[in-house]
């Protein structure tokens, strides 16, 4: 009787693939590292504590940010700060040398000076849902409150400096697209810079612009389209307290220069730095919110 074999090498193979080891599965691949949350500090913003303390502030005081500065406006002014913020961590970065710039004697408020002293000392930035901001580090601390973006005309004048030229036609806002009422200070008069350490502060109300001064000078004014028209008004009725006492005592030269600028004005724009710049018959007034 003959008996039938595989062949030897079918016979090996079947033996070998029985003994193999089974293939390991892959393993999984680890879960992608989360990002730290990031906390934005661009935008526009107001200072509302500084060490606790609120409502003692001097001067109302704004200030910009982007994506690694902080500026406290007009620039010229030189008053800012680098930094780098990751999730919460933030730190001041040092100055870098940068090309000349314009430079402006203006008076700021002495609290400023206190906010350098916090952004420098602070490494921690928090923001709540409302949009508060808050830096801390040191044991010093300040609460920012976001304001509003400013609106933008396409045609707005480019110049972030002082030299903001003198608005055409062309270059007046939309309809309703620009709100003149605030608090402000006078940055520059006739396109030059607003020299020494004492400031000019000035009142917009709905209707009327007025400034401190004892001889009752005040305007009315109506804005449209960009087109601005004021006339001379005495009453002061808007938020200015005390009220000035009456007299007859000379403006100064910087105020002499920003109520001749005012009184022809016939134009209102919104600068590149975001300035509102009162404009006409070859006067300007350049203003910013305090």
């Amino acid at each position: 009787m003959i008996r039938l074999m595989p062949p030897v090498p079918l016979a090996l193979a079947i033996l070998l693939a029985a003994c193999a080891p089974a293939t390991p599965e892959a393993a999984p691949e680890p879960p992608a590292p989360v990002a730290a949350p990031q906390t934005s500090v661009a935008g526009r913003w107001r200072l509302v504590e500084l060490d606790g303390k609120t409502g003692t502030l001097g001067f109302g005081i704004d200030l910009m940010a982007d994506a690694g500065r902080i500026w406290w406006e007009p620039a010229c002014a030189g008053q800012s700060a680098r930094y780098m913020a990751s999730g919460t961590s933030f730190r001041q970065l040092p100055p870098i040398d940068a090309e000349p710039r314009a430079v402006c004697d203006i008076g700021f408020p002495r609290e400023l000076l206190d906010v350098w002293d916090v952004v420098a000392a602070a490494d921690r930035v928090d923001r709540d849902p409302e949009g508060t901001l808050r830096l801390s580090g040191g044991g010093r601390s300040l609460v920012l409150r976001r304001l509003p973006d400013l609106p933008r005309q396409p045609d707005a004048p480019s110049s972030a400096d002082l030299n903001a030229p003198v608005a055409s036609p062309s270059q007046v806002s939309s309809a309703h697209s620009l709100s003149l009422a605030g608090h402000y200070r006078v940055a520059g008069i006739d396109g030059g810079e607003l020299g020494g350490r004492r400031g000019l502060a000035l009142e917009i109300g709905r209707d009327r612009i007025e400034f401190d001064n004892c001889q009752q000078i005040a305007w009315h004014y109506r804005h449209r389209d960009g087109r601005l028209m004021t006339e001379r008004t005495p009453a002061i009725t808007i938020d200015i307290a005390p009220k000035p006492t009456p007299c007859a005592a000379p403006l100064s030269e910087p105020e002499a220069r920003m109520v001749a600028a005012i009184d022809a004005a016939d134009t209102a724009t919104l600068t590149a730095s975001n300035g509102i710049l009162l404009s006409g018959g070859g006067r300007s007034v350049l203003l910013f919110s305090q």
